[in-house]
């Protein structure tokens, strides 16, 4: 499924790549929902960071740490945080 990506991030030292899409490059993602997801270049693979979120509410705008040991992003989803509330929370 080929879907738009947006709000690319990279690693200071260029292997790691955060961003959103509603293209579902992984196997488990279901649905059209945009998702946060990281890309490694050296391994060559995405990594679905956004999983995990309960129900099918959009997760967008990431940030990678220039270390690249965390991913930042805002997302509708509540990651099992409740109670639920109708806004963006960052994770």
């Amino acid at each position: 499924n080929n879907g738009f990506a947006s709000s690319p991030d990279t690693s200071n030292n260029g292997q790691f790549t955060v961003f959103a899409t509603e293209a579902r490059l992984s196997l488990a993602d279901k649905n059209n929902i945009s998702d946060v997801y990281l890309y490694d270049r050296i391994g060559d693979q995405f990594h679905w960071i956004s999983s995990g979120a309960g129900g099918d509410f959009p997760s967008e705008m990431p940030s990678i740490s220039d270390d690249a040991r965390f991913v930042a992003f805002i997302s509708l989803a509540d990651f099992n945080i409740f109670p639920r509330t109708p806004y963006r929370e960052v994770y």
